[in-house]
């Protein structure tokens, strides 16, 4: 940046002299210094644009022209603030980064898993099916692992029959590599066929949560859940390395864990040395007890116990076996573990208090309240920090405590930060700017308790409060876990943390009826089993973001006669989340859904008689109603009702035809665009075929609210921009495969064919 100041003194002394009562050569000098340095910056990045790194997006495409690089289909930015970012960058520049080395290396399935990563953004596995074949072999190139009949005694290998990782030969199978109609079995060996397997699903991992005490044992899953356990992907560090299992974001299989640690107690026990796969410094899931000191301690892998709790078996409590010198040598169980369930035993007699778990668990995309970055979502909702007049740290990690410059800033209940919340509004002298409260949950911990009854959270008129899993800004060691806060203002959430509260949380505006700005309260990364409620009151603004709320509970806004108990100017936003059944009284105008999920499984999802419903890029299962909608790019398992028809539209969304629907006229919308031309006599069969179809519509599920394998394009491919409609768009699954299409015959080898499969 240029200092007008700067400039100034280049001046003789005589021009500073004369103009130092009237001040306009310095305004002057200001102005076209702001110039010369918009300037110098234009020419700092025209220096980064040389290099395909550091270079603006629209660079990308001509100097991928002079390497001759094959076009893409252009994916532009979602303009939507609330659009959740995919995981992982993908598109041209890292294509174009290393086209050099795919072409160094072209026609190998190196090569084709890199491209896939690169231009995807998921994890791949590329195998040559004719490696499968089982095959008359010739003598001078003997392939062992290669046999006609598979060996019943290698149960490990039998496990993987069926998968990318396959390793029983077959016979010769003629079909397409790849499913010509959604729906048909794709098929499999043949001389000519390539397999191009890709992970669509995410992997987010979760350091320090607690683990579900239940009636038989604890389970991984905060709710209580069995939920599969997923592997975090390792680092592939050269392009010549093939996937194997533990790089890819997979469930987690017994078999594996169990084999892996098996062979290290033997190892152990004889006194020798075993290269870990899964258990090295970075396992995919830990067991965490409580020491005598208070902290937590990690459980010893030669300790753990991989099996099969189904029957929530409980483990033996020790295991033996043969030393190096001839005796018996025994390791005793901790604990036993189900990554397949998401279940954890003991042995009889051991029920610890309290268990804490690093595990990760797989899931569509960036939303709900989840372990990700959600900084965009949160300033876009509750916009810069700067005001804050009050700030407490929520936490029960001591070493978050100990980080801090100010421990008496933090507490470890949420109730005693409301608390603190209520006597700092109290005490704001009359006059004084309406208070600004940000209270941060800064660890994965579980919270039990209720913000209800004599805890309700109370945001008076013209105040906004803030509750969000985020970072504290005054760490005295800013690595110390937490996190910090960005020197803009603006709030970083803590990662890879998801807090969850066992309870539910009641709000209430205060404001006069009169008032013309109640007060804003915004709740942003955590998972909230029993649901939000807003009492009867004045409050301006109730915000979700990036939050979970199981379809057993939901939002609910009650009102009640008086003007101050309306909350006649309240607006529900729910952004980039998950929530059950939301239910709004007449009195509540405006709902908006953003890149969201509502579930009421076949009930009435969203009930807003007297509100103005936008909805857009979200899933909803079950019905709609509302005083009139606003749809675009969305899923509607249900349909919708709005009891005014002449305001609003539905766009480039898919929702049913039956009675029950009612809603403004359609613009491009299913199944009625895929009815047009068939006759009568073909109309159920083709609105069946148009019915979005999903992986899974259970919550804790890996595939929730994922559109499955064989649902029709229609659906796909039918939003706006030509992703998919519903909650998952911002993922642009149909652009991904169509750019890795694109791209793919350039570097496959000639004479092959290739079939893209999705394995999860």
């Amino acid at each position: 940046m240029i200092d007008e100041r700067a400039l100034l003194d280049l001046l003789p002394a005589v021009h500073r002299i004369r103009d130092a009562d009237a001040g306009a050569l310095e305004a002057l000098l200001a102005v076209l210094g702001e110039q010369a340095a918009v300037v110098e910056q234009d020419v700092d990045r025209l220096y980064d644009n040389w290099f395909v790194e550091t270079c603006d997006p629209w660079v990308v495409p001509y100097i991928g022209d002079l390497l001759g690089v094959r076009p893409m289909p252009v994916m532009e930015p979602p303009e939507d603030p609330l659009a959740p970012s995919p995981p992982r960058p993908f598109g041209a520049r890292g294509y174009v980064a290393n086209t050099i080395a795919y072409r160094r290396r072209k026609g190998t399935a190196a090569v084709l898993e890199q491209l896939a990563l690169d231009v995807t953004g998921w994890r791949a596995r590329v195998v040559e099916l004719f490696r499968l074949l089982g095959t008359t072999q010739y003598a001078n190139h003997v392939r062992l692992d290669n046999v006609r009949t598979p060996d019943l005694r290698r149960s490990a290998d039998l496990a993987l029959t069926g998968g990318p990782f396959e390793r029983v030969s077959r016979t010769a199978d003629v079909r397409s590599v790849e499913p010509l109609r959604p729906g048909d079995r794709p098929g499999r060996p043949n001389i000519p066929a390539i397999a191009l397997f890709l992970w669509r699903l995410q992997d987010y991992p979760v350091r320090g949560g607690r683990a579900r005490h239940t009636a038989a044992g604890f389970t991984f899953d905060p709710l209580g859940r069995d939920v599969p356990l997923f592997n975090t992907p390792r680092s592939e560090t050269t392009i010549t390395h093939l996937a194997e299992e533990v790089d890819v974001p997979a469930p987690l299989r017994r078999r594996a864990l169990y084999d892996e640690l098996e062979r290290r107690r033997r190892a152990l026990a004889a006194g020798e040395e075993v290269e870990p796969v899964w258990f090295g410094e970075d396992p995919p899931l830990r067991v965490l007890l409580a020491a005598a000191d208070g902290s937590f301690a990690p459980v010893p892998p030669e300790r753990m116990l991989v099996c099969d709790l189904s029957a929530w078996t409980p483990p033996p409590g020790a295991t033996t076996y043969p030393g190096a010198g001839g005796a018996t040598v025994g390791f005793p169980v901790e604990v036993a573990v189900d990554p397949e369930l998401g279940r954890i035993a003991f042995p009889a007699g051991v029920d610890p208090a309290e268990v804490r778990v690093d595990y990760a668990y797989g899931f569509g995309g960036d939303v709900g309240g989840g372990p990700y970055d959600r900084s965009a979502g949160l300033d876009a909702v509750a916009g810069s920090t700067s005001g804050v007049t009050l700030h407490v740290g929520v936490t029960t990690d001591p070493r978050i405590v100990a980080g801090a410059s100010d421990p008496a800033l933090l507490v470890p209940t949420l109730r005693e930060a409301i608390d603190r919340w209520t006597a700092h509004v109290a005490a704001r002298p009359a006059g004084s700017p309406p208070p600004f409260g940000l209270i941060t949950i800064m660890d994965g911990d579980t919270y039990e308790e209720n913000l209800a009854g004599d805890a309700v959270v109370a945001v008076p008129e013209g105040a906004r409060l803030v509750l969000a899993a985020a970072g504290w800004p005054d760490l005295a060691d800013p690595s110390a876990p937490g996190g910090r806060r960005r020197r803009d203002g603006a709030i970083v959430p803590a990662e890879p943390l998801r807090p969850h509260l066992r309870g539910r949380i009641s709000v209430r505006g205060t404001a006069p009826g009169s008032s013309d700005s109640p007060g804003e309260f915004v709740v942003s990364g955590l998972l909230i089993e029993d649901g939000v409620t807003v009492l009867p009151g004045n409050l301006g603004r109730l915000a979700l973001v990036d939050a979970t709320i199981p379809p057993s509970a939901g939002v609910t806004v009650k009102a009640a006669g008086s003007a101050a108990r309306r909350n006649a100017m309240l607006g529900v936003t729910i952004a980039r989340s998950i929530t059950g059944p939301v239910a709004l009284p007449e009195t509540v105008a405006r709902l908006t859904l953003a890149h969201a999920i509502a579930d009421a499984g076949e009930g009435v999802a969203i009930e807003a008689p007297g509100a103005a419903l936008s909805l857009r890029r979200s899933t909803v299962f079950g019905t709609a109603r509302a005083r009139t909608v606003e749809i675009s790019n969305s899923i509607l398992t249900g349909g919708a009702h709005a009891a005014i028809v002449q305001e609003g539209c539905v766009r480039y969304s898919a929702l049913p035809r039956h009675p029950a629907s009612r809603v403004p006229r359609r613009f491009r919308c299913q199944p009625d665009l895929g009815l047009e031309g068939v006759a009568a006599a073909d109309v159920p069969r083709r609105t069946a075929e148009l019915t979005p179809g999903f992986t899974s519509r259970t919550l804790g599920d890996p595939g929730y609210a994922q559109l499955a394998r064989g649902c029709p394009p229609e659906i796909a491919e039918g939003a706006e921009d030509g992703s998919e409609m519903g909650a998952f768009g911002f993922l642009r699954q149909s652009q991904r495969r169509a750019s890795l299409r694109a791209c793919l015959d350039e570097y496959l080898p000639f004479g092959m064919r290739a079939g893209i499969l999705d394995v999860t």
